[in-house]
């Protein structure tokens, strides 16, 4: 209707805008303000509002069984066309969980995939700045309205996604977070993105909600094994004996996700492809979290044994633990014999 229209100003003359505005508010008695309202938002600078008809309507959304009819975006509405992967898990997650998600959110933006998550606590939040590390756009979808972030405090991680990439919800404005608008926008996340990968998830996990329907929506589903026995590594081990592929290193994902990435983001792949195995060595340290980084300094290309490293570097075992993984999710160690051992530089 927008783009039939050429303007909000037009729109706002046309005589079914109320009633097909209507029925997206939900509302059993038009609400000629609110609507109003909605129209004068989308007027400012860095707001958009895109209905089902418009050009700028992601097209991965209209693919799935009840796509929104109107979008409410902050900040830029060009990211909702990359080539997208979405990353979601357990809001309480631990410390090698929420590691996992920034470190892996990281390494998928470089490689030319915007992360979409959903702003919550823990994995969603961790993914978001594991975007941002690495310099790139990320979508956060929201379950209230586009003025009504949730948690609070993600308030400042959302000011920082408006200016890196988009906020989106369905939601009107000034919509609060009830329960039943969360799986809703899970169908958004899921929709907007080529797949979606589970790192943390509990036996019943809302996250299991978003890998049903990245399935329902034909998209890849992806999951992070966890310790055995471990509560939060529960519902990603079901998913991976249900079919979902098994990750722990990035290019599992960018191998099944080749066919799309070469159909959307050939330019991007050549031009920051890394040219052979040394460059990608440097991507994978430029891309270590701040623990990560301080380990890898002090392997300096030799192995030692983990209590040697802690009691050097002075950090708990829980800190130490989760810097290796890392490193060794990033090919840069390995752990042999109680042992660790530094990979030798390509070349």
């Amino acid at each position: 209707m927008l783009q039939t229209c050429g303007s909000l100003a037009a729109l706002r003359q046309r005589e079914e805008t109320a009633e097909w505005l209507e029925t997206h508010l939900h509302r059993s008695v038009i609400d000629v303000d609110a609507i109003n309202r909605s129209l004068r938002w989308g007027e400012s600078t860095g707001q958009h509002l895109l209905v089902f008809e418009s050009q700028d309507y992601p097209a991965q959304l209209r693919e799935i069984d009840s796509p929104p009819p109107i979008l409410y975006v902050i900040g830029d509405k060009s990211c909702l066309h990359h080539p997208s992967l979405a990353i979601v898990g357990s809001r309480r997650c631990s410390i090698n969980g929420s590691r996992n998600a920034r470190w892996m959110a990281r390494q998928c933006s470089q490689r030319g995939l915007t992360i979409v998550s959903g702003l919550a606590n823990g994995i969603d939040a961790c993914a978001h700045r594991g975007a941002l590390d690495a310099g790139q756009p990320t979508i956060a979808v929201l379950g209230t309205g586009i003025d009504q972030v949730y948690p609070r405090q993600n308030q400042e991680l959302a000011e920082h996604i408006k200016n890196n990439g988009a906020l989106v919800s369905e939601f009107p404005l000034g919509t609060r977070a009830y329960p039943a608008n969360f799986p809703r926008r899970n169908r958004i996340v899921t929709g907007l993105s080529l797949g979606v990968l589970v790192v943390e998830a509990e036996a019943k996990s809302g996250s299991l909600i978003s890998a049903r329907l990245a399935m329902e929506q034909n998209r890849e589903v992806f999951a992070m094994p966890g310790p055995p026995g471990a509560a939060q590594s529960a519902g990603c081990h079901t998913l991976i004996r249900q079919g979902a592929t098994l990750v722990d290193q990035v290019e599992h994902i960018v191998e099944e996700l080749e066919e799309y990435l070469l159909e959307v983001t050939t330019e991007w792949r050549e031009a920051n492809k890394p040219s052979d195995q040394s460059q990608q060595r440097q991507l994978a340290e430029a891309a270590l979290s701040a623990t990560g980084k301080q380990i890898w300094q002090r392997l300096q290309g030799q192995g030692c044994l983990p209590d040697e490293l802690q009691n050097e570097l002075g950090l708990p075992w829980p800190q130490i633990s989760g810097g290796l993984q890392e490193l060794e999710l990033a090919g840069l160690i390995r752990q042999e014999g109680g042992r660790i051992i530094a990979l030798p530089t390509p070349g």
